[in-house]
């Protein structure tokens, strides 16, 4: 993985809202939110670990 791979931190902020959700409720209702969230950390993950993998590549063609 790609140094550029640390930008995927900064989706943890979204990982940590659905886990203080799911610990808090019980009841499918309730845990919709941690849900929305979860889809939302996959997205933003998803986004920035091919942006890290992009900026590799196009560093590493400025290198040569």
């Amino acid at each position: 993985m790609p140094v550029w791979g640390l930008l995927t931190l900064l989706s943890a902020k979204k990982a940590f809202n659905a886990i203080s959700v799911f610990k808090n409720n019980n009841t499918p209702l309730e845990m919709m939110p941690a849900m929305k969230f979860t889809a939302q950390t996959n997205t933003i993950f998803g986004f920035l670990f091919g942006i890290a993998f992009l900026l590799n590549h196009l560093y590493a063609i400025q290198t040569l």
